[in-house]
């Protein structure tokens, strides 16, 4: 059973990367079957090793935008996708219990 719940869970946040306003993990966790002593520390469910496998899932997303925005040459495809590493990473800092800190990015263009 818990597998399924760690796949159901797994589904849901990735569902949730894309959506505003996005739903609290604990609220994800309880929707898919976890307790609701254990979804009020969903702290604990990134330590397992479902929750590394996702996180490293999400640095593998996160290297892929950034790598795919160094072949872009578009400047409104860029602009998106330096929105979307932005907001992979405060994510990935959020669920980690981190304080979100994103350097500065600068874009420059040669003409």
């Amino acid at each position: 059973m818990s597998k399924i719940r760690q796949k159901l869970l797994r589904k849901k946040l990735s569902e949730n990367l894309c959506k505003k306003p996005k739903k609290p993990t604990g609220k994800m966790m309880r929707e898919v079957g976890y307790s609701k002593s254990y979804s009020k520390k969903p702290q604990q469910w990134f330590n397992t090793k479902a929750g590394k496998d996702f996180l490293a899932w999400l640095d593998y997303e996160i290297e892929q935008v950034a790598n795919r925005m160094n072949e872009e040459r578009n400047k409104a495809k860029y602009k998106e996708l330096a929105d979307t590493l932005v907001n992979l990473k405060k994510l990935k800092q959020t669920l980690e219990g981190k304080p979100i800190e994103i350097e500065e990015l600068t874009i420059k263009w040669k003409k």
